[in-house]
């Protein structure tokens, strides 16, 4: 695991997602709780309903679009921001 504290959070995603049953989400979470790494933002379910309560135009968008936006707006703090709104 020291690897993955080594690499950006792209790459350590990237690196957690070839392990067998972890997709973004589960990888981001794991960067996030475990590795204080706080420009991921994972993105659920219950995440998307939120932003398209506050976006509706974005009904088409995917898990990952949603979160490359939050995480071009809320850079080294995404984390934060995705606790808050969950």
């Amino acid at each position: 695991m020291d690897k993955v504290n080594m690499l950006t959070s792209d790459e350590a995603n990237k690196y957690l997602c070839n392990l067998k049953g972890v997709g973004n989400k589960v990888a981001d979470c794991i960067l996030l709780y475990g590795f204080h790494k706080t420009d991921v933002f994972p993105t659920d379910t219950w995440i998307k309903k939120i932003y398209l309560d506050y976006n509706p135009s974005g009904i088409n968008k995917s898990a990952v679009d949603i979160r490359n936006e939050f995480v071009s707006m809320y850079g080294n703090l995404s984390g934060y921001a995705q606790q808050y709104l969950f």
